[in-house]
């Protein structure tokens, strides 16, 4: 896919986009907030057999709740509007999503973790972290439309979003482009938030750790902290608008010529 092909289909986004962002932003951002919401509930219910249990299931729930939102990005390239029986279909598919799903994870993890070999050159882990993430967003996305479009063999939803990603690279580079550079800045903008905690540990998750831990003496950099992630949110929901759009215009447009 050449440079004109990427531009043909920014302005297919910007049409279909028109009229419709606020209802897809609206949503992504529901959804995601719902899907923090159920996570967190784990975390209240005690550390038996049972709360660890409830809190797997509410987890392996978050994906289908998650695939089946982004069923709203491949309707709106098709002109369809989203039904009842699109939840039910969902959910009646919810097996292959999980085990999908619990793939893509523990394999995410492992290439996080074998990534963390670059954190003695912050900039380069930075940036290889912003494209892995980038690789699973795509990754996840097509995973979602193939099941909408009921193809849902295990092999077929690990092998066919790689191809997609391999035959469509270039024009999904240039798509990521405001996607990983914005997770780059907000890397540094974080840093800049936890600069005095940062010197007591070993990375950013730990140092915010300690400002939560201290965080009545240090009410200031809360409220800094709280502020850079409302924006942080805010901006990266309109990227994924954007950035889904665009994918499931790809996405078709590998479907119609296959």
């Amino acid at each position: 896919m050449d440079m004109d092909t990427y531009h043909e289909i920014k302005m297919q986004v910007k049409t279909q986009l028109k009229g419709h962002f606020l209802f897809l932003y609206g949503w992504l951002l529901f959804v995601s907030l719902l899907i923090a919401l159920i996570q967190n509930v784990g975390g209240f219910l005690g550390n038996g057999l049972g709360a660890t249990l409830l809190s797997l299931a509410l987890s392996l729930l978050c994906v289908v709740v998650n695939n089946t939102m982004l069923f709203l990005f491949i309707q709106r390239v098709r002109s369809l509007r989203f039904r009842k029986q699109d939840i039910r279909y969902s959910f009646s598919k919810a097996g292959e999503q999980i085990v999908i799903g619990l793939c893509l994870s523990l394999l995410q993890l492992f290439l996080q973790i074998a990534v963390s070999v670059c954190a003695f050159l912050p900039i380069l882990y930075m940036l290889v972290s912003a494209f892995l993430s980038l690789f699973f967003v795509y990754w996840y996305a097509c995973i979602a439309w193939l099941i909408y479009d009921q193809d849902t063999h295990i092999k077929d939803l690990f092998i066919k979003p790689l191809h997609i990603m391999k035959v469509q690279a270039s024009a999904l580079f240039w798509a990521g482009g405001f996607y990983v550079l914005w997770n780059i800045l907000s890397q540094i903008g974080l840093s800049m938030v936890l600069k005095p905690f940062i010197k007591e540990s070993d990375s950013l998750e730990q140092a915010l750790l300690t400002l939560v831990q201290q965080g009545a003496d240090h009410m200031e950099t809360i409220w800094l902290l709280l502020a850079f992630c409302i924006v942080y949110f805010l901006v990266q929901y309109v990227i994924l608008v954007v950035l889904y759009t665009f994918l499931a215009n790809v996405y078709e447009m590998s479907r119609e010529r296959s």
